[in-house]
């Protein structure tokens, strides 16, 4: 029965894996507002599937990498994550893994980095409505290299009756509202370059 139910989730030969909801509805958004402008999105032959972390992807993965499936990763990458990437890449028939912090040239990094720290920081402070000295301000000092680090670090100062952060919530909310926020979010168009040189090199597998 798990097998079956599994199955369902595949519904292409060419099944990209990713970690969770919100990786999806980036991946989704960018490649869609790239194509708005006429540049290269995510070829639709690509089906996003959603794992449930890294953990589970080598699951996945062992499941289904007998079937012809052609399976790619895309998955986040800090230092507690080094050997279990390397266990996908050495054990199991993969046609490409991609950690996203090959595309920032920073050592530690997570999809929301390819959005960059100006953008998500507008994102979540439109998305949360917070203002005033509460905002989240990109002109401040890091303090970390992971900017959803940064940004649950902050959300712990902010006063109890504030709403929880979540990394689902940004994602849709970009969705739901991105095309009246193309003109008010910045960093976009350095988002869309990183996301452009991912989508490209995905659908190079492909060809």
């Amino acid at each position: 029965m798990g097998y079956d139910i599994t199955q369902t989730l595949f519904v292409g030969k060419n099944v990209l894996l990713v970690e969770g909801p919100s990786d999806f509805l980036y991946l989704k958004w960018f490649s869609s507002e790239l194509q708005h402008q006429n540049r290269e999105g995510l070829d639709r032959r690509w089906v996003i599937t959603p794992s449930g972390g890294i953990d589970k992807i080598a699951s996945f993965v062992a499941l289904f990498g007998g079937n012809e499936i052609n399976i790619a990763v895309i998955t986040d990458f800090h230092s507690g994550l080094k050997g279990k990437i390397k266990s996908l890449t050495e054990l199991y028939r993969l046609i490409g893994v991609f950690t996203v912090n090959s595309y920032l040239g920073q050592a530690e990094a997570d999809i929301e980095d390819l959005l960059g720290r100006e953008f998500y920081f507008a994102l979540v402070n439109r998305c949360y409505n917070l203002s005033d000295e509460y905002t989240l301000n990109p002109k401040k000092e890091p303090k970390n290299l992971r900017v959803v680090k940064e940004v649950e670090e902050h959300f712990r100062t902010l006063p109890p009756d504030f709403p929880e952060f979540d990394h689902y919530t940004p994602a849709a909310y970009l969705v739901e509202n991105g095309k009246d926020l193309r003109n008010e979010l910045p960093g976009l168009n350095c988002a869309l370059d990183r996301f452009e040189q991912l989508f490209k090199d995905l659908n190079k597998l492909l060809r």
